[in-house]
């Protein structure tokens, strides 16, 4: 069922649409911290510094991949709008595309450059290889990351 979010109170629409958004946020914010109390109660004090030392990689990494899907629906909201289905179709299937190719860029460069730039960004020596080991498992989730930001955002779309 399409709900449309011109008619009714603007607060309440608002309200409606955002808190998805909100917990979907929410739910990206955790996967960080999640990360630091499994690896801190169960590896090690260096472990947990080298995940922190990773975070703002990881945090501009996520903001990349929320960056590249917000645009791709466009074509399909617009089609959607227009009531032409085989156009959007093709729309999320392009869509689909780019976020893969988006996905395994970022996961191949990222785990190919994650520990110069550890060393550009000035890690501490003694976190470097366990943070770059942390990195390049992260890296591995980033098509699942991608994949829930685009699908996402085509909600969004509609």
């Amino acid at each position: 069922m399409t709900r449309n979010l011109t008619i009714g109170p603007p607060t309440r629409l608002i309200m409606v649409f955002a808190i998805p958004l909100v917990v979907g946020n929410v739910f990206q914010q955790l996967y960080q911290f999640t990360d630091a109390i499994v690896v801190g109660r169960l590896i090690s004090v260096h472990a947990l510094a080298a995940v922190g030392a990773s975070g703002s990689i990881l945090f501009f990494l996520t903001g990349l991949s929320i960056g590249s899907s917000v645009g791709v629906p466009i074509p399909v909201a617009r089609a959607f709008g227009a009531g032409r289905l085989p156009v959007m179709r093709r729309a999320v299937a392009a869509g689909a595309m780019i976020t893969v190719g988006i996905a395994a860029f970022i996961t191949i460069v990222g785990a190919l450059i994650a520990g110069p730039l550890l060393r550009l960004l000035d890690t501490p020596a003694e976190l470097v290889p366990d943070a770059t080991t942390f990195l390049r498992v992260s890296f591995l989730g980033v098509g699942a990351i991608a994949a829930f930001n685009y699908l996402s955002s085509l909600i969004r779309a509609r």
